[in-house]
């Protein structure tokens, strides 16, 4: 949420406490009880979805990169197997056919990774009934096999979390302004019927009606997102985030965490009375990411930036 939505929210849960303790006051009033019966929905449906925006993906990520490490032991694994039985029978197309290092394994996009691990499976099944002596056997290459299977099976789950976040984002939203519509249309309007039987109550609602920004004291703009691989929808780790406009010479900086995720924070003096916002996303082995975002001050925005790998060389 940026800090608006987090006013409002605050807001909501401000006055639903406001109207529990003052339940027995309104409660025989049926427009105003089917209002707050209303309201109440919505405001669990925005718990909901807050739940989900504010869920740290992190762990998808790491079990990839598991998955992708166990991967790459079962094929060392076989590989060496492999390379030591070719070295014996002088059959260096074989040799160097699977001659593939850790860093070669993880060092490159996730296809590629699966594809390499995959020809090391296809070469060793030809010889399997040679790599006994080796330490190969059908246990280890159901070992690799699995191994593939479970890394190519998780190779979309970082765009997927992306997705379902975007998707808790766009409906909190929505929630609001429904629940914005809930207030003003209905509860709103019904309470001038209560001011003359209590008072304290009708004061009490407007009290707790009123919105406190409680973002002063932030940056005037904050920017958030995640940068992901545009082929694989992977989560980007250490792309340098620069924020740079036409009119003012300084720019700010971020990297990238372990989950992919950036925050700049730019200053009143930064910003002025808005200005559009150059971003630029770099990082080595994929194409700088190039955009222009419009911003206003005392604002909180996600940008998430979408990188494309550089073209791969054939392999010789």
């Amino acid at each position: 949420m940026d800090d608006r939505q987090e006013n409002k929210v605050s807001m909501y849960l401000v006055l639903d406490k406001a109207l529990t303790d003052a339940n027995a006051i309104w409660s025989g009033n049926v427009a105003f009880s089917n209002a707050v019966t209303a309201f109440r929905g919505k405001l669990s449906d925005i718990n909901s979805k807050v739940e989900v925006q504010e869920t740290a993906y992190t762990g998808v990520t790491k079990d990839k990169k598991t998955a992708r490490e166990v991967m790459r032991d079962a094929a060392l694994l076989v590989s060496g197997a492999v390379t030591a039985y070719a070295s014996t029978v002088n059959n260096e197309t074989l040799k160097k056919a699977v001659h593939f290092t850790a860093t070669d394994l993880m060092q490159c996009r996730d296809s590629i990774a699966v594809q390499r691990a995959q020809v090391i499976y296809d070469q060793a099944n030809d010889v399997l009934a040679s790599l006994a002596d080796f330490g190969v056997t059908a246990t280890e290459m159901d070992a690799l096999a699995l191994s593939i299977e479970g890394f190519d099976g998780r190779l979309a789950a970082p765009r997927m979390a992306i997705v379902i976040k975007k998707g808790a984002t766009d409906g909190l939203k929505r929630l609001i302004s429904e629940t914005d519509a809930i207030l003003k249309d209905q509860m709103d309007t019904l309470m001038p019927q209560f001011k003359a039987v209590n008072l304290d109550f009708y004061e009490g609602y407007f009290d707790a009606r009123r919105i406190i920004d409680t973002g002063s004291s932030k940056p005037s703009v904050v920017l958030t997102g995640i940068a992901t691989a545009a082929d694989t929808g992977e989560a980007l780790v250490g792309v340098e985030v620069v924020a740079s406009s036409d009119t003012v010479s300084k720019s700010y900086k971020a990297k990238t965490g372990s989950d992919g995720r950036y925050k700049l924070g730019l200053p009143g003096s930064f910003v002025g009375t808005g200005i559009s916002v150059q971003l630029r996303g770099t990082l080595v082995g994929y194409v700088t990411f190039e955009g222009s975002h419009a911003v206003m001050p005392h604002t909180n925005y996600t940008v998430d930036l979408v990188l494309t790998p550089e073209p791969v060389p054939p392999t010789p």
